[in-house]
């Protein structure tokens, strides 16, 4: 686990480690036998060591509590349920509080609120995709659609604005390389070389 979440802070710049304090105990259907268990309070954590002869000690990474975004819009969308937000100010925050609260805006004989808590990987980069993409998120008479850029890639239109070179161009006649200004490796020495220029 340890790994896993340096490797995805390392190279997606998240964290997927959370700390899930109680879970909502639900049912696709009411004929359904299945349980399926999801979190409700999410703690973003990190795991750290001293040395590699030492024991892990999880802590609060310091990152905002959150609920789990991805329940309340399958709630919302699938069982038109609204789940209570949690406070702004989490100092207040009392999870029992926060269950109770849960258990009565739920209201389903075979639901439940479950008081565990599992350390695991919850990643929610595709549901904050799909709800920036959301049109009633957006001010009306903005939002991507109204991006030429946008609806040129999810229409496969042609841009309005024409590139200022042609078919029969090359492109590197156009532009000298020299001119590029382009990202180089340089140390403290030669930055300075650089400027003094």
């Amino acid at each position: 686990m340890y790994t896993e979440s340096q490797i995805a802070i390392e190279e997606q710049g998240i964290n997927i480690l959370y700390l899930a304090v109680g879970f909502l105990k639900s049912y696709e259907s009411d004929s359904s036998d299945t349980p399926r268990y999801a979190p409700l309070i999410l703690v973003p954590a990190k795991l750290e060591r001293r040395s590699a002869a030492s024991k892990f000690q999880l802590s609060w990474s310091e990152e905002d509590i959150e609920s789990n975004e991805s329940l309340v819009v399958k709630l919302q969308k699938e069982f038109g349920i609204e789940l209570p937000r949690l406070p702004e100010d989490t100092e207040s925050l009392t999870p029992l509080s926060y269950f109770a609260e849960v258990r009565k805006a739920v209201g389903k004989s075979k639901w439940e609120v479950v008081d565990n808590i599992a350390l695991g990987f919850f990643a929610f980069g595709k549901l904050r995709l799909w709800k920036d993409l959301d049109p009633e998120v957006w001010a009306k008479g903005t939002g991507p659609e109204k991006s030429d850029i946008v609806s040129a890639i999810l229409l496969a239109q042609q841009m309005q604005e024409p590139s200022p070179y042609s078919d029969e161009e090359f492109v590197d006649h156009c532009t000298g390389v020299g001119d590029l200004l382009l990202v180089k490796d340089a140390d403290s020495s030669q930055v300075y070389l650089y400027l003094k220029c």
